[in-house]
Protein backbone atom coordinates (compact mmCIF):
# COMPACT_ATOMS: atom_id res chain seq x y z
CA UNK A 1 0.00 0.00 0.00
CA UNK A 2 1.51 2.93 -1.14
CA UNK A 3 1.30 6.28 1.00
CA UNK A 4 -0.31 9.04 -0.35
CA UNK A 5 2.09 12.31 -1.16
CA UNK A 6 1.66 15.32 1.19
CA UNK A 7 -0.80 18.04 -0.59
CA UNK A 8 1.25 20.96 -2.10
CA UNK A 9 1.81 23.98 0.06
CA UNK A 10 -0.46 26.90 -0.19
CA UNK A 11 0.11 29.50 -2.81
CA UNK A 12 1.35 32.66 -2.30
CA UNK A 13 -1.45 34.35 -2.68
CA UNK A 14 -3.72 34.50 -0.12
CA UNK A 15 -6.97 34.20 -2.52
CA UNK A 16 -6.01 31.34 -3.68
CA UNK A 17 -6.76 29.71 -0.56
CA UNK A 18 -10.37 29.44 -2.29
CA UNK A 19 -9.11 28.02 -5.86
CA UNK A 20 -10.19 24.59 -4.63
CA UNK A 21 -11.08 22.40 -7.38
CA UNK A 22 -15.22 21.76 -8.17
CA UNK A 23 -16.45 18.52 -8.21
CA UNK A 24 -17.14 17.30 -11.47
CA UNK A 25 -20.85 17.11 -12.86
CA UNK A 26 -19.85 13.51 -14.88
CA UNK A 27 -18.10 10.65 -14.23
CA UNK A 28 -17.76 9.53 -17.88
CA UNK A 29 -15.20 11.26 -20.01
CA UNK A 30 -16.18 12.54 -23.26
CA UNK A 31 -14.89 13.93 -26.33
CA UNK A 32 -13.95 17.61 -24.81
CA UNK A 33 -13.82 16.32 -21.41
CA UNK A 34 -10.36 17.38 -20.64
CA UNK A 35 -11.72 21.02 -21.56
CA UNK A 36 -14.81 21.03 -20.01
CA UNK A 37 -13.06 20.28 -16.76
CA UNK A 38 -10.28 22.89 -17.09
CA UNK A 39 -13.06 25.68 -17.75
CA UNK A 40 -15.06 24.15 -14.26
CA UNK A 41 -11.50 24.49 -12.88
CA UNK A 42 -11.07 27.89 -13.79
CA UNK A 43 -14.29 29.06 -12.90
CA UNK A 44 -14.63 29.05 -9.16
CA UNK A 45 -17.58 31.55 -7.68
CA UNK A 46 -15.99 31.14 -3.68
CA UNK A 47 -12.87 33.06 -5.56
CA UNK A 48 -14.58 35.64 -7.05
CA UNK A 49 -17.18 36.37 -4.77
CA UNK A 50 -13.85 36.58 -2.11
CA UNK A 51 -12.12 39.38 -4.69
CA UNK A 52 -15.30 40.98 -5.61
CA UNK A 53 -15.53 41.96 -1.65
CA UNK A 54 -11.84 41.90 -1.00
CA UNK A 55 -11.41 45.10 -4.18
CA UNK A 56 -14.40 46.61 -2.74
CA UNK A 57 -13.00 47.01 0.97
CA UNK A 58 -9.57 48.37 -0.89
CA UNK A 59 -11.75 51.10 -2.52
CA UNK A 60 -13.44 52.18 0.17
CA UNK A 61 -10.06 52.37 2.52
CA UNK A 62 -8.52 53.81 -0.16
CA UNK A 63 -11.56 56.43 -0.49
CA UNK A 64 -11.26 56.77 3.53
CA UNK A 65 -7.43 57.11 3.70
CA UNK A 66 -8.20 60.21 0.74
CA UNK A 67 -10.92 61.68 3.05
CA UNK A 68 -8.59 61.38 6.66
CA UNK A 69 -5.97 63.23 4.93
CA UNK A 70 -8.05 65.91 3.55
CA UNK A 71 -9.54 65.82 7.11
CA UNK A 72 -6.09 66.19 8.49
CA UNK A 73 -5.04 69.25 6.20
CA UNK A 74 -8.25 71.17 5.91
CA UNK A 75 -10.31 69.60 8.98
CA UNK A 76 -13.06 69.19 6.77
CA UNK A 77 -16.00 66.64 8.43
CA UNK A 78 -15.66 62.75 8.49
CA UNK A 79 -19.02 61.40 7.62
CA UNK A 80 -20.46 58.47 5.45
CA UNK A 81 -22.45 61.38 3.38
CA UNK A 82 -19.09 61.72 1.82
CA UNK A 83 -18.77 58.06 1.31
CA UNK A 84 -21.69 57.38 -0.44
CA UNK A 85 -23.62 61.27 -0.69
CA UNK A 86 -24.06 62.20 -4.49
CA UNK A 87 -24.65 66.16 -3.59
CA UNK A 88 -20.71 66.58 -2.30
CA UNK A 89 -19.78 66.07 -5.77
CA UNK A 90 -19.96 69.96 -7.79
CA UNK A 91 -18.01 71.14 -10.13
CA UNK A 92 -19.07 74.53 -8.65
CA UNK A 93 -16.97 74.98 -5.39
CA UNK A 94 -13.22 74.04 -4.34
CA UNK A 95 -14.88 71.00 -1.85
CA UNK A 96 -16.47 69.77 -4.14
CA UNK A 97 -13.79 69.42 -6.60
CA UNK A 98 -11.44 68.00 -3.95
CA UNK A 99 -14.68 65.63 -2.96
CA UNK A 100 -14.32 64.38 -6.66
CA UNK A 101 -10.60 64.35 -6.76
CA UNK A 102 -11.11 61.72 -3.50
CA UNK A 103 -13.30 59.66 -5.63
CA UNK A 104 -11.18 59.53 -9.10
CA UNK A 105 -7.94 59.21 -6.69
CA UNK A 106 -9.98 56.05 -4.98
CA UNK A 107 -10.48 54.61 -8.77
CA UNK A 108 -6.95 55.05 -9.45
CA UNK A 109 -5.75 53.79 -6.07
CA UNK A 110 -8.19 50.64 -6.72
CA UNK A 111 -5.96 49.68 -9.81
CA UNK A 112 -3.45 49.03 -7.90
CA UNK A 113 -5.67 46.59 -6.39
CA UNK A 114 -6.62 45.16 -9.39
CA UNK A 115 -2.39 44.00 -9.45
CA UNK A 116 -2.98 42.52 -5.87
CA UNK A 117 -6.22 40.86 -5.58
CA UNK A 118 -7.20 39.86 -9.19
CA UNK A 119 -3.54 39.96 -11.06
CA UNK A 120 -5.21 39.14 -14.18
CA UNK A 121 -5.86 42.02 -17.16
CA UNK A 122 -8.38 40.18 -18.79
CA UNK A 123 -10.69 40.79 -15.47
CA UNK A 124 -9.86 44.25 -14.93
CA UNK A 125 -13.10 45.37 -16.86
CA UNK A 126 -15.48 43.11 -15.17
CA UNK A 127 -13.86 43.49 -11.66
CA UNK A 128 -14.36 47.33 -12.28
CA UNK A 129 -17.95 47.59 -13.54
CA UNK A 130 -18.90 45.11 -10.85
CA UNK A 131 -17.05 47.78 -8.12
CA UNK A 132 -18.98 50.63 -9.29
CA UNK A 133 -22.30 48.39 -9.75
CA UNK A 134 -21.85 47.94 -5.70
CA UNK A 135 -20.68 51.09 -5.25
CA UNK A 136 -23.96 52.63 -7.02
CA UNK A 137 -26.33 50.11 -5.20
CA UNK A 138 -24.55 51.60 -1.88
CA UNK A 139 -25.35 55.21 -2.78
CA UNK A 140 -28.87 53.99 -3.67
CA UNK A 141 -29.64 52.80 -0.40
CA UNK A 142 -27.35 55.67 1.60
CA UNK A 143 -28.75 58.75 -0.27
CA UNK A 144 -31.09 57.76 -3.15
CA UNK A 145 -30.45 57.88 -6.97
CA UNK A 146 -27.74 60.06 -8.04
CA UNK A 147 -29.67 62.84 -9.68
CA UNK A 148 -26.46 64.95 -9.76
CA UNK A 149 -24.78 64.67 -13.21
CA UNK A 150 -21.10 65.88 -12.01
CA UNK A 151 -21.52 62.04 -9.54
CA UNK A 152 -22.13 59.86 -12.70
CA UNK A 153 -19.02 61.96 -14.75
CA UNK A 154 -16.60 61.52 -11.68
CA UNK A 155 -17.49 57.75 -11.39
CA UNK A 156 -17.72 56.92 -14.64
CA UNK A 157 -13.95 58.60 -15.80
CA UNK A 158 -13.04 57.28 -12.26
CA UNK A 159 -14.26 53.29 -13.60
CA UNK A 160 -12.55 54.40 -16.88
CA UNK A 161 -9.25 55.46 -15.41
CA UNK A 162 -9.33 52.12 -13.23
CA UNK A 163 -9.79 49.85 -15.63
CA UNK A 164 -7.31 51.22 -18.00
CA UNK A 165 -4.73 51.57 -15.71
CA UNK A 166 -5.64 48.19 -13.76
CA UNK A 167 -5.00 46.72 -17.17
CA UNK A 168 -2.00 47.95 -18.09
CA UNK A 169 -0.71 47.17 -14.57
CA UNK A 170 -1.92 43.66 -14.47
CA UNK A 171 0.00 43.42 -18.27
CA UNK A 172 3.15 44.91 -17.40
CA UNK A 173 2.88 42.33 -13.92
CA UNK A 174 2.02 39.58 -16.47
CA UNK A 175 4.72 40.31 -18.50
CA UNK A 176 7.55 40.51 -15.98
CA UNK A 177 6.27 37.13 -14.59
CA UNK A 178 7.85 35.44 -18.10
CA UNK A 179 10.83 33.94 -18.23
CA UNK A 180 13.88 35.03 -20.23
CA UNK A 181 15.34 32.31 -22.06
CA UNK A 182 18.65 34.90 -22.72
CA UNK A 183 19.74 34.91 -19.32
Amino acid sequence: VLASPLPAPLSVHPLKILNAPLPSSSSSPSMGASTHKKNARDFNPRLILAQIFALQCYHYLTLALLYIASHVLTATPLSLERLFGYSRLSTGTVSGWLESAHHVGAYVGTAVGLVLIIEKSKKCLDFSVTLFLFHFIACCVHSGFPKSWEWWIFNVSGVISCTCLGEWLCSVREMREIPSLLG
